[in-house]
């Protein structure tokens, strides 16, 4: 049986996001009735930085892919490790947090770090 498992939080307008960079919004495109328009639609504004995301190569090295040229499979998982840390907000993840995983980590295809950083969100 296949898992999934969600791992972004719910998106909305007011919540934070990386400081000086957009969030998210919408903006009214058609309303029922206005010019003969049979539905309301929405565009849909949303940063790249905003919610959770992932950054491609290219987002720090300017001849890496995009993660749109990244193929899907890149993306999925068989054998993922959830590695539970307590790290502080200024601390580093370090071998020490993950060497009780290790048994685990040999055959991971993902590795996945939940530090209780969701905590300030």
């Amino acid at each position: 049986m296949v898992k999934i498992r969600f791992l972004s939080y719910p998106v909305a307008v007011g919540d934070p996001g990386w400081p000086n960079n957009p969030t998210l919004s919408f903006e009214p495109f058609t309303q029922i009735g206005v010019n003969g328009e049979a539905a309301n639609t929405y565009m849909l504004h949303l940063f790249n930085h905003f919610g959770s995301h992932m950054d491609g190569p290219n987002h720090f090295n300017p001849t890496g892919a995009k993660v749109y040229q990244l193929p899907a499979e890149k993306f999925v998982y068989t054998s993922p490790v959830l590695v539970d840390v307590s790290v502080g907000d200024d601390e580093l993840v370090t071998w020490h947090h993950v060497q009780p995983y290790e048994a685990e980590l040999q055959n991971a295809d993902c590795i996945l770090f939940r530090t209780g950083y969701a905590r300030i969100r």
